[in-house]
């Protein structure tokens, strides 16, 4: 047995935006894995963490961070 997964893709569209870039995703309840499709040049890496000061007004915060 042999798992699968593609992008279908029209032919004029490398045309229109360019060289592309595809990644597969870990596998976690289904057995495909998500295929990621880039079609930017520039990677520019994870996003950075982002912090709201109103999280720190929740009434569970103090037990989750412990």
């Amino acid at each position: 047995m042999s798992r699968l997964d593609r992008i279908l893709v029209f032919g004029g569209w490398w045309k229109h935006w360019g060289v592309a870039l595809q990644c597969a995703l870990n596998r976690d309840v289904s057995d495909h894995c998500m295929i990621v499709f880039r079609y930017s040049s520039q990677l520019w890496g994870p996003k950075p963490f982002r912090f709201t000061n109103y999280w720190l007004e929740h009434k569970d915060f103090k037990d989750v961070v412990t």
